[in-house]
């Protein structure tokens, strides 16, 4: 296989600028998936469903990721990333401010979906067009930087969107993530370049094995079903279980996040 052809270098600060706006962007997507967990009781009592069928805007959202990511994946593969970032980050604004809006579970629902497609081809892609950013050996350290993002949803995003939508509500907190998402779409659009996705050294792996991937991506499902599983009904386990107060959900989703 011939090596990609060489393309100009970016400045240091548009590529660090590029970095930072897509870790943002995993920060959001990630945030996104997780905050309606802090806010089940409050999201079952205005859209008037059980809690149970609440749980199904989380889970729902998971699966569809799960299931939509290769098909996606392989219809965009050709698309330049710039381009097609921008578009899921439009997207996502959308599907979001039309989410907060919502008044009906199925409309809630099906905005989740919407999201939830669009994050599915965003994980596929961010990694590589991140790494693509830089000289091929600083190829780990870029995919921390991406990576501490989505972290970072666990630790301040879903807490703080927990203690927003508790003092105020539900549909100002997931409102607050959708106009965020609207800055960083300018950023990304403005910082990452519009580069042919085979001109990126980090276009294919260095050294591919399907075996150890297989094993990566087994274990990667089963890490992320269970913790899921678990993280789903996590309000309502604090507190109809344990006998947590719901002011103190948002404190122990920070502890949990750290």
């Amino acid at each position: 296989m011939s090596e990609p052809a060489p393309v100009l270098p970016l400045s240091r600060r548009r590529a660090q600028g590029a970095l930072a706006a897509l870790a943002l962007t995993a920060f959001l997507y990630v945030t996104t998936e997780t905050l309606l967990i802090g806010l089940l009781p409050q999201v079952a009592g205005s859209l008037h469903v059980s809690l149970s069928r609440t749980g199904i805007l989380v889970t729902g959202y998971a699966a569809t990721v799960a299931v939509m990511s290769v098909p996606l994946t392989l219809a965009t593969r050709r698309v330049q990333r710039r381009r097609l970032l921008g578009t899921l980050l439009c997207l996502f604004v959308v599907s979001t401010v039309v989410g907060a809006a919502a008044t009906s579970y199925w409309l809630l629902l099906g905005t989740r979906i919407v999201t939830a497609l669009t994050h599915s081809i965003f994980w596929s892609v961010v990694g590589a067009t991140a790494a693509g950013l830089f000289a091929p050996e600083a190829r780990g350290r870029v995919l921390t930087a991406i990576f501490a993002g989505s972290s970072l949803a666990t630790v301040i995003g879903t807490p703080a969107g927990t203690w927003l939508g508790q003092h105020t509500s539900w549909r100002v907190a997931y409102l607050t993530v959708g106009l965020l998402g609207a800055v960083v779409a300018v950023a990304v659009i403005a910082l990452v370049p519009a580069r042919p996705v085979h001109e990126s050294h980090a276009a294919t792996g260095r050294h591919p094995d399907g075996r150890r991937y297989a094993v990566l991506v087994a274990a990667t499902m089963l890490g992320m079903g269970g913790f899921f599983t678990m993280f789903t009904y996590v309000t309502a386990y604090l507190t109809r279980v344990t006998g947590f107060s719901l002011a103190a959900v948002s404190p122990i989703l920070l502890a949990g996040g750290l």
